[in-house]
């Protein structure tokens, strides 16, 4: 998991990274958006911040929604 301030651009970015490659991540670079598990290159607008209980929440809730299939 990596997660980076930027207090130059006061921009946030949270990823999770699974062999060296990002499976799952949001940033407010451009304004908030989530980079999903089913295609974390493109980007899904938000409609507020994301915080980083939040983004542990979604976290969760994927592992927990896949791990029933």
């Amino acid at each position: 998991m990596d997660v980076f301030y930027n207090e130059k651009t006061g921009t946030t970015a949270y990823a999770l990274i699974q062999h060296d490659q990002r499976i799952f991540g949001a940033d407010s670079t451009g304004g908030w958006h989530m980079h999903p598990f089913d295609d974390p290159a493109s980007h899904k607008a938000l409609l507020s911040a994301m915080s980083f209980t939040e983004f542990i929440s979604e976290i969760e809730w994927h592992y927990q929604a896949t791990s029933l299939n």
